[in-house]
């Protein structure tokens, strides 16, 4: 197994650290509310070493009972799971039945398959009850809250799974989670209207699955990285680093580091010496950033430097994992380096522009592979916040109409403000899957670029 820095070899149960993960970044936000923050998207080691396998089968779940409910939860858990593999762009998936007549046939898997996703249902329980609540109503005639009994009826499904990768070659395991959900139905008065045991179990299912992908494959997170606040008093630099803040809301990031290394350079300022440093790294060249971080801490002795060196050192190696062991799967990593660098050379800098998701399938991948992009020109192109209300609406109601025309498209553009709007889709399925690239100036509604690249 590899070893990935500052992560546990073991998978650990990640939810709790999910959600206080997301505590301490509400907590940091608040506490940085007056400073300035910049997105930058990034991509994660999975909790897995899945980096020795493209081919990979998924195996039925195996039930620890054979009653009806356990086999139909079985196969909700193979559904769910294959659905959110295939998502993830990494695999190319082997059926199960392909696996099983290898096995009949005495041939060796591995010689058809690299990894093998197997399971099994621990237990799961099914709790229906009632009580009785005393609840309080209002009597419009004697005007007056008047107490009376409620009958609740309760359901409660408990389930108990696991899951498993193996090596194909040796049936070695190279990670394992164990996983508990629970879902609850409850009603007044009539049993009858409580959620079927089913659904119930397909909730507990999809609420306990929902960072599986997580496990198995990289995947993209926004971290926030904070500027430091400049303390000087001096008119020209409280001047010249308001200029940078402009240049930073405009998305002009280059820019905007070259006001901070020139302040830096001039004055010696530890806070713009700190932004150049991040702003580096946020335009894409890691190595450069920790160059100069490092030369900052040791100038300084600044803690907060020190602090900022460690994690963009964590942060490039875990980079170089990805690009060693995982840049070539299933082509995405390709298909985002090449459709950046054709993009960027073949549109003009100087105009603004909104990155589009016109996919109504393959979601999660084509968010993959726009954000991959649009973290890709940082720096290089000016375009809106792919958190945009209005273009999170417009790409919703793009997708819910199917197929639109190029004068909705250049609606949309007008409305966000842009001067050119680029949609990107995927085409095709399987190993014939392309990503279509289409660019439409705003203001002539003319295609200005086009080109589609194999996934």
């Amino acid at each position: 197994m590899l070893y990935y820095p500052y992560r546990e070899k073991a998978v650990i149960h990640h939810e709790r650290e999910y959600m206080k993960n997301i505590l301490l970044a509400f907590v940091g936000m608040a506490l940085m509310s007056c400073a300035t923050s910049i997105p930058m998207e990034v991509t994660k080691l999975p909790n897995i070493d899945t980096s020795f396998i493209q081919r990979l089968a998924v195996m039925p779940f195996d039930v620890s009972d054979n009653s009806a409910l356990q086999r139909q939860t079985a196969q909700a858990l193979y559904d769910k799971v294959s659905e959110i593999i295939a998502r993830t762009g990494k695999f190319t998936l082997v059926s199960p039945d392909e696996v099983l007549r290898l096995r009949r046939a005495g041939q060796n898997v591995s010689d058809n398959v690299d990894g093998l996703f197997t399971g099994n249902v621990v237990s799961l329980s099914v709790k229906n009850g009632s009580h009785v609540e005393t609840r309080t109503r209002y009597n419009r005639d004697t005007k007056k809250n008047e107490e009376y009994l409620m009958t609740v009826y309760d359901r409660e499904v408990l389930l108990y799974f696991s899951y498993r990768l193996e090596r194909a070659r040796d049936g070695s395991i190279v990670g394992q989670v164990n996983k508990s959900a629970v879902a609850a139905d409850h009603e007044d008065e009539y049993f009858s209207r409580l959620q079927p045991t089913f659904n119930l179990v397909q909730q507990a299912i999809n609420n306990s699955l929902r960072l599986l992908a997580h496990d198995i494959a990289p995947y993209r997170i926004t971290e926030k990285r904070v500027l430091a606040e400049e303390t000087s008093k001096a008119p020209d630099v409280k001047a010249r680093v308001k200029q940078a803040k402009a240049l930073l809301k405009e998305g002009s990031y280059r820019s905007a580091l070259e006001v901070y290394a020139k302040i830096h350079e001039e004055t010696g300022s530890f806070a713009s010496g700190y932004n150049a440093a991040i702003m580096t790294e946020i335009i894409g060249d890691t190595d450069k950033a920790i160059a100069l971080m490092s030369a900052l801490e040791n100038k300084t002795g600044n803690p907060k430097a020190a602090s900022e060196l460690a994690r963009m050192r964590n942060t490039l190696a875990e980079a170089r994992i990805l690009e060693e062991n995982y840049s070539d799967v299933s082509g995405i990593a390709k298909v985002i380096k090449d459709a950046s660098e054709d993009i960027s050379a073949r549109l003009p800098s100087s105009a603004k522009f909104s990155f589009m998701s016109g996919a109504a399938g393959e979601s999660q991948l084509m968010e993959y592979v726009l954000d991959g992009i649009a973290t890709a020109l940082v720096g290089r192109l000016t375009f809106i916040d792919r958190q945009n209300n209005a273009l999170i609406a417009a790409e919703k109601q793009f997708q819910l109409s199917g197929a639109v025309d190029d004068d909705s498209i250049v609606s949309i553009g007008h409305e966000l403000g842009v001067d050119i709007i680029v949609v990107f889709s995927i085409n095709g399925s399987g190993n014939l899957r392309r990503l279509v690239v289409k660019a439409l100036d705003v203001e002539t509604a003319q295609v200005v670029y086009q080109n589609q690249f194999e996934i």
